[in-house]
C-alpha cells in the first residue's frame, strides 16, 4: 500500500525512536494481539503518524488492514481528529476503484481504521522496480492504471453527504504510492489522511501546504486554503507524465528548488514522436495547466480519455 502507514512508502524513512521517550510510539500493537476483535497477523507498513498490520477476522473472513494511530499522537487532540476525520471521509466513498473502510474502533485508547486489505504492490512500487530491472511499462497499461485511479478520484469528488450535498471531497495527495495495484488486477486509490472535505472538522492551518510537494499543484502552494478537486487533476497529469517518459518532472532533492519547478518549470511535452496517442498528449497538458480553468472538466473525463486510449493500443 502507498501513503501514510501503508506499505510501499519510499518517502519515510527508518524508525528511530520517539524523541519523547516512549519506547511503543510506534509499536502499538503486537502480533497476536486482538484488536476490536481482529487478531493481529503482521505489520505491513509504518508511516509517520500510523502503523498498518495485517488482521484477522474472528469469523473466518478475509484479512483486512488495520491501521492504528501512534499511541503518543493518541494524546494530541489535532491528531485525533485527523484521524477520526480520515476514517469519517473514507468511509463516505463507496467505488471499486477506492480502498473501503470497514469499520472504525479504539483499543487501548488508540483509535484505528479497519479498511480492505489490497493484496498486491503500489504503482510507484512497480514503476521502481520495473526500472530497477531495466525494463519498461507498456503504454497501454500505464493508461489503463491511471483510467481506474481516475475512477477512483471521480468517485471521491463526486461523493455526497445524507442530505444528497456535495462533500467537496478533494484527496491532495494523489502520487504513485497512493494508487494500489491488487493482484486481481482492480486498481485502488487510498490514504485520504490530508484530504479536504466540505464537513472537514480540522482545517489546514494558514500558510500550511498539504501533500508531497512533487505532485502538489500550483494552488496548493500558493494559496492551499483555496484547493479544489482540479488540483487532482493536475496530480493525475504528473503521474502519467513521469510514467510515460520514465522521468521526474517536478522532483529535485531541495524540496525549496521542487517548488520553484512546480510553479514556474516550463513543462516539456509528453511525447514528440507519435508514440503517443493525440488525446492522451492534449488531455495531459490540460491536466498540466497551471491554471485551473484549463484543466479538464473532471477525473472521469480523464478516464475516458485513458481508457479509450488503452483499449485502442490492446490493453484488455
Amino acid at each position: 500500500h502507498g501513503g501514510d502507514g501503508w506499505p510501499g512508502t519510499r518517502e519515510i524513512g527508518p524508525h528511530r525512536p520517539s524523541e519523547t521517550g516512549l519506547g511503543l510510539a510506534m509499536n502499538p500493537v503486537a502480533p497476536g494481539e486482538t484488536v476490536g476483535g481482529y487478531t493481529v497477523v503482521e505489520e505491513v507498513g509504518r508511516g509517520s503518524t500510523a502503523t498498518v498490520f495485517r488482521a484477522r477476522p474472528g469469523d473466518h473472513g478475509p484479512d483486512v488492514a488495520l491501521k492504528l494511530l501512534r499511541p503518543d499522537l493518541a494524546l494530541v487532540e489535532s491528531a485525533m481528529t485527523m484521524f477520526a476525520d480520515e476514517a469519517q471521509i473514507a468511509a463516505r466513498i463507496v467505488h471499486p476503484n477506492v480502498v473501503r473502510v470497514l469499520g472504525t474502533g479504539e483499543h487501548d485508547g488508540v483509535p484505528f481504521i479497519v479498511q480492505e486489505l489490497v493484496e498486491g504492490f503500489s504503482y510507484g512500487e512497480v514503476r521502481s522496480r520495473v526500472a530497477e530491472l531495466g525494463r519498461s511499462i507498456e503504454l497501454s497499461t500505464h493508461l489503463a492504471i491511471l483510467a481506474q485511479a481516475a475512477e477512483g478520484l471521480h468517485a471521491a469528488h463526486e461523493t455526497r453527504d445524507e442530505h444528497g450535498a456535495l462533500s467537496n471531497i478533494v484527496h491532495r495527495d494523489v502520487k504513485p504510492h497512493n494508487i494500489l495495484l491488487g493482484f486481481s488486477g482492480r486498481v485502488k486509490v487510498v490514504d485520504f489522511g490530508v484530504a479536504a472535505a466540505r464537513d472537514r472538522s480540522t482545517r489546514t492551518a494558514t500558510g500550511a501546504t498539504k501533500g508531497t510537494l512533487a505532485y502538489l499543484a500550483p494552488e496548493q502552494i500558493l494559496s492551499p486554503r483555496d484547493v479544489d478537486r482540479r488540483a487532482d487533476l493536475w496530480a493525475l497529469g504528473v503521474i502519467a507524465w513521469e510514467g510515460v517518459t520514465g522521468q521526474r518532472l517536478f522532483f529535485d532533492k531541495m524540496d525549496g528548488v521542487t517548488i520553484w519547478n512546480v510553479v514556474h518549470r516550463e513543462i516539456p511535452p509528453l511525447a514528440t514522436d507519435g508514440s503517443v496517442p493525440e488525446p492522451v498528449l492534449r488531455v495531459v497538458a490540460r491536466c498540466l495547466s497551471r491554471k485551473r480553468e484549463g484543466r479538464p472538466p473532471s477525473a472521469a473525463a480523464v478516464a475516458e480519455v485513458f481508457e479509450s486510449a488503452a483499449a485502442a493500443l490492446g490493453e484488455t
